[in-house]
């Protein structure tokens, strides 16, 4: 289960390119649970997510 939702979460990423995506992808089907734990852990954090308000900067 946690290997699908990490599989679609990878897909709907917008912010990755495709050779990106491919290496998650691999890393989570090579290693199904370490693979889809790194992604939530580390490839969503790395990735941004566009639900930041407009005209926000920091």
């Amino acid at each position: 289960m946690l290997l699908i939702a990490a599989l679609i979460d990878i897909h709907r990423s917008q912010s990755l390119t495709s050779s990106t995506k491919i290496v998650w992808v691999l890393a989570a089907l090579g290693f199904p649970f370490l693979g889809s734990v790194a992604w939530f852990l580390f490839g969503r954090s790395s990735a941004p997510s566009g639900n930041e308000p407009i005209g926000s900067s920091r």
